[in-house]
């Protein structure tokens, strides 16, 4: 897939390759429902209309499958493809499919691939792959990414001695169009975070990946990137080799859109770091002074001095706290409060300070969240995990209508106790969730649920869709909204479905464009045989 990557890339560069290789004729509307917008998929033209990457020749190839395109010329190094170009703009959806068989030990490798002014775009693209020996027939649904305007349907096989084989390819558009309909709704809701994966900042990366993944994230309207640098050491102390390659992450970040913000993200254990102790072995005042002035230092180390790339110092813009676990026994905790205190203290009133914190009033209740927000600068509730059995009530939501409910409710709550602080600036966003099913195995024997898997976060209910709606719905009844958040951002831009529970994201991010970005109605609801199949 290298080489077809490369050969992707340098016709990306090329607009007329991309949106004008194709005659006026060959090209062909997305708009148009219900026609095969790949008019020659059965190759009954032999070659017309695609684009040749080499190593094809449409043969005779029996009673079903009169003509068919095989790729491969019997050499190791033998690969090549064709590819099939498509007008669309961002939202648009497809049912692609086609016929495909594969010699021994060869993949035939149907894809799809969102093309936008500058080339290919990160994070819009999905394959199907063919390895069976007699010719079976596969489909996949996509969905166009923001900036795309075309798509890209194509045929290839990487390098080896065999052989693999197409037929009756088709894309079929399955967004309705009408000219009459106005234009694409704007942006409304623009102010958002994302949870990045951590190994993006200790991982060597070129100045291609990271603009890759910067311009996807402004694609989905991400203003502020939580950059995760790791948890904090036994000690208090950061670990630079967490975030060895944030300073470069930085500079390219900054070069290519200076809007988004880069916020470290720093974890810490609430019993190890806030409360340094416990019940059974609490720590001295000293030992637990002495701990909070190392947090404390370290995270005005990475505000005042920055992260070191290539002979020079980059600066965040402010620093995000997930302090966990977040329980009951610790209910309006009084030293998360006092290390907080100090940090802002030690940083300053202009550097950004935000925390993810829990969505029930038994952890943080209304007069605790209006005195963080006289210290923090953005409150971001995590508004998930949120599942579980009957001898769980009432702090769980089974349904979908109490999710967004829990929802609704978390978002006013939050937003009235901000707005009883003296800091009229804090900002309310609350994450949504975009991950895998989440449970375990109930082994204490006293528990009604004892030998079960009792799953707390179940995506069918859990999911960007009805958070948004649950949001919205704050939103009509007064709640003061600044934007929402992505967790988490690694799964949320997954291509292919999630091996763990087959999750096709590619529902959440039109979930996040369409119910909450463009604050309108989806019309591809979450259905449990969707998500947890």
């Amino acid at each position: 897939m290298q080489h077809l990557m490369r050969r992707l890339l340098t016709l990306a560069m090329a607009a007329a390759l991309i949106l004008g290789m194709a005659s006026p004729d060959d090209r062909v509307n997305a708009d148009a429902v219900n026609e095969n917008l790949i008019w020659n998929g059965g190759f009954e033209a032999y070659k017309e209309g695609w684009e040749d990457w080499g190593a094809t020749t449409v043969v005779e190839d029996g009673a079903s499958h009169m003509r068919a395109l095989q790729i491969g010329l019997g050499d190791a190094g033998s690969e090549g493809g064709m590819a099939w170009y498509i007008e669309a703009k961002p939202n648009d959806t497809f049912k692609i499919g086609g016929w495909g068989k594969a010699s021994a030990g060869e993949v035939g490798i149907l894809g799809i691939k969102s093309l936008g002014d500058n080339g290919p775009i990160a994070g819009g693209a999905k394959e199907l792959h063919y390895t069976a020996s007699d010719y079976e027939y596969r489909e996949i649904s996509f969905t166009a990414v923001p900036g795309t305007t075309a798509i890209m349907v194509y045929l290839y096989k990487n390098p080896g001695p065999g052989y693999v084989f197409f037929d009756d390819i088709a894309a079929y558009p399955t967004t309705p169009g009408d000219p009459n309909q106005p234009p694409q709704e704007e942006a409304v809701y623009i102010h958002n975070h994302a949870y990045l994966p951590e190994d993006w900042f200790y991982l060597p990366q070129t100045d291609r990946q990271i603009r890759e993944y910067v311009n996807q994230l402004k694609q989905y309207y991400i203003e502020y990137q939580f950059a995760n640098i790791g948890f904090l050491r036994e000690d208090g102390t950061l670990d630079p080799n967490q975030s060895k390659e944030l300073g470069h992450w930085i500079k390219v970040s900054r070069e290519t859109d200076p809007d988004q913000k880069i916020i470290a993200w720093i974890n810490a254990d609430t019993v190890r770091h806030v409360h340094v102790g416990t019940e059974e072995h609490p720590a001295g005042e000293e030992d637990k002074q002495a701990m909070h002035q190392r947090i404390i230092q370290s995270v005005k180390n990475a505000v005042d001095i920055g992260f070191l790339y290539d002979g020079r110092y980059y600066k965040v813009d402010g620093i995000q706290f997930d302090i966990e676990p977040l329980r009951a026994k610790w209910k309006d905790d009084p030293e998360l409060l006092t290390l907080l205190q100090g940090i802002r203290q030690a940083v300053g009133p202009d550097v950004h300070l935000s925390i993810a914190g829990p969505a029930w009033d038994i952890v943080w209740s209304n007069d605790y969240i209006t005195q963080l927000a006289n210290i923090m600068d953005m409150l971001n509730p995590m508004i998930y995990d949120t599942n579980g059995p009957d001898s769980w009530k009432p702090t769980v939501t089974q349904t979908a209508e109490e999710y967004e409910e829990l929802w609704k409710n978390t978002a006013l709550r939050y937003s009235n106790a901000i707005a009883a602080s003296s800091n009229p600036d804090c900002q309310f966003s609350p994450i949504m969730p975009a991950y895998e099913t989440k449970g375990y195995l109930e082994t204490d024997p006293d528990a009604p649920e004892y030998g079960e898997f009792v799953i707390y976060h179940d995506p069918s209910i859990e999911n960007i869709y009805h958070a948004a709606r649950g949001l919205k719905q704050a939103i009509a009844e007064g709640a003061d909204v600044y934007g929402s958040g992505i967790f988490w951002w690694g799964t949320f831009i997954m291509t292919e479905p999630d091996p763990r529970d087959h999750q096709d994201y590619s529902h959440a991010r039109e979930w996040w464009l369409t119910e909450w970005v463009n604050n309108s109605t989806s019309s591809n609801p979450p259905t449990p045989t969707e998500i947890n199949s």
